[in-house]
């Protein structure tokens, strides 16, 4: 191995142009062949030095694609080269509209269990934050090819905004799903019992994976209709794989 230039930035050490849009494929070959490269078992004979500097380059390169696959990760450190701190962009100003709708996006998180379906309005709550996260990826990438920095972190800002409330939605769709013991225990034993299938074991009980996974779906349909659609969409693909 070469003497590692931890001095270059991310871009260089995938071979890629400085820019939001990235080449994703080309991103994961350079990767897959720098994890190649770097495995401890190349360097298992080399001297104590040789190999901390492996296990080192090794983290940079680790850290380098986590930040350039993403593309909030990837917005923050492109500004970062231009020389804005996370503080500096943190105290960007973002439209009123935006903290209205913000605030009104929460409001129906908050609200969730109050609604008659639940599992239907926070689908669509993913889809719409999505589709905006989606628009501001656009917005970033206009206003950094016009080096206009402010503009650039101000669309960051709305990134970290959407990305926190996407996350707490997603989280709050996967409670929702596993809100009591009971629920925990039937989607355990179920997919025990898909993997016992695939795996060519025959159950110990009498009761067969179709007939769990109806039972199941019977318990689901009213009170998680999500989760009924995607035990649905399960049992359909076992049934193609004559499980």
């Amino acid at each position: 191995m070469s003497t590692p230039d931890f001095t270059q930035t991310y871009f260089q050490l995938f071979d890629l142009p400085v820019r939001f849009a990235v080449d994703t494929v080309a991103l994961g070959d350079v990767y897959r062949q720098l994890q190649r490269e770097l495995h401890p078992d190349r360097f298992a004979s080399a001297a104590d030095h040789e190999q901390r500097i492996a296990v080192q380059y090794s983290a940079f390169v680790n850290e380098a694609y986590a930040v350039l696959k993403a593309p909030l990760p990837r917005a923050l450190y492109l500004l970062e080269l231009k020389g804005m701190s996370q503080e500096e962009i943190s105290r960007q100003q973002v439209d009123g509209g935006f903290l209205i709708e913000q605030m009104e996006l929460r409001e129906k998180l908050e609200t969730m269990h109050d609604l008659v379906d639940p599992d239907t309005v926070l689908d669509h709550l993913v889809g719409e934050i999505s589709a905006d996260i989606k628009l501001h990826h656009a917005e970033f990438e206009s206003a950094y090819t016009h080096s206009d920095l402010p503009a650039a972190a101000s669309a960051c800002v709305k990134m970290q905004y959407l990305e926190k409330l996407l996350q707490e939605l997603e989280e709050q769709i996967e409670n929702e799903a596993l809100e009591s013991d009971e629920l925990k225990a039937q989607l355990k034993d179920l997919r025990g019992s898909i993997e016992r299938s695939m795996a060519g074991q025959k159950e110990d009980k009498p009761e067969t994976l179709v007939e769990s996974a109806m039972d199941a779906l019977r318990e689901f349909e009213d009170s998680h209709p999500t989760l009924t659609m995607t035990l649905g969409r399960i049992m359909d693909q076992l049934s193609k794989l004559g499980i």
